[in-house]
């Protein structure tokens, strides 16, 4: 459940126009959005494909230590630029979760994100909906700053605050404060590996037992075509 990029469709956009985007990701403990589903590693991996206008993107978490596919999402979403600095992207997602007893679910969101300032910020609105009343409201907000120590290396620290009112939990409230610190290094023009590490702590004690006080560590390959 992962807002994405993708599919350019509207007007036929020049071939230098279109971008396609794959990032396949190992994260050591099955968490989302703060939540913790699992002291088990999983593998996830997302594509995107698109042009300025319109994308379209899949993601999909797979257990590794079950050996099942746990989820499969869909987006389909519009990038709207702003100005130089503010970029808005409304968006709606459909989610798939196979091999469990959880029926699909739908999501509009919102995204925005800013670069060129001394911060750059990230703003996720989103509405959940499904058969079951425990699909809410998330909101989102994220500011990092990346450090260049070389060509190819880049730290990023980053810190996040969610608000989770009753997102795929029982729970409402602010769920919890995270910070990470991700080392990125750009292995050639279009592909770049990362690893990061986090550690969040709980803020409202209606997330006791589902959001931890805990750290988790992802590593990313990300190839852009």
């Amino acid at each position: 459940m992962v807002p994405l990029l993708a599919i350019g469709l509207g007007k036929e956009a020049p071939a230098q126009d279109l971008t396609a985007i794959i990032e396949n990701t190992v994260i050591n403990k099955n968490i989302f959005v703060g939540m913790n589903f699992g002291n088990k590693p999983m593998e996830q991996l997302y594509t995107t494909f698109g042009n300025k206008h319109l994308a379209f993107g899949t993601w999909c978490s797979y257990s590794l230590k079950d050996m099942k596919m746990q989820e499969v999402d869909y987006y389909l979403s519009s990038p709207i630029k702003v100005n130089k600095h503010l970029t808005l992207e409304p968006g709606a997602g459909h989610y798939t979760f196979p091999n469990t007893e959880d029926e699909d679910a739908q999501e509009l969101y919102l995204e925005a994100r800013t670069v060129g300032l001394p911060f750059d910020y990230y703003l996720l609105l989103g509405k959940a909906f499904g058969p079951v009343s425990n699909y809410g409201h998330i909101a989102m907000v994220t500011a990092k700053k990346p450090f260049d120590i070389s060509k190819q290396v880049k730290l990023i620290p980053k810190i996040e605050f969610i608000y989770n009112d009753h997102y795929f939990t029982t729970a409402s409230g602010f769920s919890h404060v995270g910070t990470n610190l991700a080392l990125s290094f750009n292995l050639m023009k279009k592909m770049s590996v990362s690893a990061t590490g986090t550690y969040q702590f709980h803020v409202s004690d209606a997330f006791e037992g589902i959001t931890l006080d805990e750290s988790y560590f992802t590593v990313s390959v990300t190839h852009t075509f």
